[in-house]
């Protein structure tokens, strides 16, 4: 029942690990791509000034002079190049419009200044339907993000609940064996314990009290070698050693004092669980045959 419960929490730990794993994944591809196109809008909001600064500046010529305003033409014609790099269709519009500017810059007139006005326009069109696309990819990539988080957020809390169940059932098995199997423990004439390789007794039974004199809280406060005859204390440390050091089931008999300072002989069965550093032993009162 123990391993059970331990593997069904580890399977629900790797469980709720892999959801995790897939929302961190699915959320950093959506940061990226949020990145992107937060670049590409901060491109289709400059590609929109160049165009508003173009025609202002050309609108200008007549007053200020083509020779004042052509370095700074040329400059946004330039910045609109890179900033239209990866988009053809812009690049074929500039390859129409940039004539037409210098055109305009050599000899200016109203139909030069109308036909670029239409180029330009084009150009903010493709930059404004971009600019479209790009915010409902941008709507929809919001909206998937906040479907799978809330989804793995749910998948996760019905996981953990049912693994909170699984363990609680567990625990409640596990402590129910115990008590039936403290039961039996104590129905025992016997003297039963469980003893660490500390030398502390982790458990006794009833029979300790009934035959010693001494409750569980005085055997579990010291070591055991206290309660033994001190004539019994090294033989009795010997066969200890014998157990700790692979044989398996050992068999003596030594003295325990009792509360009232006599002493009753104790025929030992023991052995030893290395993986646990326990000793689990039994004991017979043998004293009436001494």
């Amino acid at each position: 029942m123990r391993m059970k419960t331990e593997q069904t929490v580890y399977a629900g730990l790797g469980f709720l690990f892999m959801i995790l794993l897939g929302i961190g994944v699915f959320a950093d591809r959506s940061v990226t791509k949020l990145v992107d196109d937060s670049k590409a809008v901060v491109q289709t909001v400059a590609v929109k000034k160049s165009l508003e600064d173009l025609s202002s500046l050309l609108g200008d010529i007549r007053t200020t002079g083509a020779n004042a305003v052509s370095p700074r033409i040329h400059q946004i014609e330039t910045n609109m190049r890179m900033l239209t790099a990866d988009n053809q269709r812009q690049q074929g519009r500039l390859d129409v419009l940039e004539p037409l500017v210098t055109a305009m810059l050599n000899a200016p007139s109203t139909a030069l200044m109308n036909e670029i006005r239409t180029n330009v326009g084009l150009l903010r069109d493709e930059e404004d339907r971009l600019l479209g696309l790009r915010n409902a990819e941008h709507q929809q990539m919001a909206e998937q993000t906040t479907t799978v988080v809330r989804t793995g957020a749910f998948v996760g809390l019905i996981a953990v609940l049912s693994f909170a169940l699984i363990t609680r059932a567990g625990v409640r098995k596990r402590r129910q064996v115990r008590e039936e199997l403290e039961r039996f423990f104590d129905l025992s004439l016997d003297l039963f314990c469980i003893r660490g390789y500390d030398g502390y007794f982790r458990q006794v039974n009833s029979a300790w009290e009934k035959t010693l004199g001494f409750s569980k809280e005085e055997l579990f406060s010291r070591p055991f070698t206290d309660f033994i005859h001190p004539d019994d204390v090294e033989p009795t440390k010997k066969k200890v050693k014998e157990l700790t050091q692979g044989t398996n089931t050992i068999a003596f008999d030594n003295r325990y004092r009792t509360k009232n300072g006599d002493y009753r002989w104790l025929r030992w069965t023991s052995t030893a669980v290395p993986n646990e550093q326990l000793i689990y032993s039994a004991a017979r009162d043998i004293t009436e045959r001494r």
